[in-house]
């Protein structure tokens, strides 16, 4: 099975949780035309390996979700 970084031109959609991002979040190299984050409490801290690799993902788009 090959991995997501090489098949991120394959699909209009990718889901990946927080875990995912922090150990293939480098190897996204493909600008997205919309980068969607839930639970945006992963991220609030801005030093944070997780918060730092998801500024990091090329998008034209960008939406941050909180449910506080």
């Amino acid at each position: 099975m090959k991995s997501l970084p090489s098949q991120t031109g394959s699909a209009d959609l990718h889901i990946i949780n927080y875990n995912q991002l922090r150990s293939i979040g480098d190897k996204l190299r493909t600008e997205f035309l919309a980068v969607i984050l839930d639970e945006g409490q992963y991220i609030k801290n801005p030093g944070s390996v997780t918060a730092l690799i998801a500024t990091r993902i090329e998008a034209k788009n960008r939406v941050l979700l909180s449910g506080t």
